[in-house]
């Protein structure tokens, strides 16, 4: 009979920890995987309300706040993601106007520094977008051959 209630208290102790541990193996594993979009979802039973109980309750909060941060990051990802391609297609249009028009254009930053330089610029001025690109516009005189 002693044995059997020790085997029975073991028992109840045990499969909860067992539980967790198998809870906790899952999240490491998830977190290694290659596929960003992949969430864990692990909640475990709570089966008593004793210390492993405790655990279990404060495990599986922790479980979900790590699915809701990633499904969150997730969303943040596309949107950059979004802002990028968006970015792009206007940048490769303003590109496009740039080097349509017949005036030299030339932008500059802040600082004075060349931006861009459309291809009537060059024809105008002598240099070629490379040769300016990243250089101060007030350091850039030449005389025209």
């Amino acid at each position: 009979l002693i044995v059997l209630i020790g085997s029975y208290s073991a028992n109840k102790i045990i499969r909860p920890v067992r539980n967790l541990q198998k809870a906790l193996a899952n999240v490491v594993r998830s977190s290694n995987r290659d596929d960003p979009a992949y969430i864990p979802a692990e909640n475990i039973p709570v089966e008593t309300k004793d210390e492993i109980g405790d655990l279990a309750v404060a495990f599986n909060k922790m479980s979900q706040d790590l699915k809701t941060t990633r499904e969150s990051e997730l969303k943040n990802l596309s949107e950059i993601e979004e802002l990028l391609l968006t970015s792009a297609e206007s940048e490769s249009r303003i590109t496009a106007v740039m080097n349509n028009v017949v005036e030299g254009i030339i932008t500059i930053d802040h600082q004075g520094r060349i931006d861009s330089y459309n291809l009537a610029a060059e024809r105008l001025f002598g240099y070629k977008a490379d040769e300016v690109k990243g250089k101060n516009i007030s350091g850039h005189r030449r005389q025209r051959p």
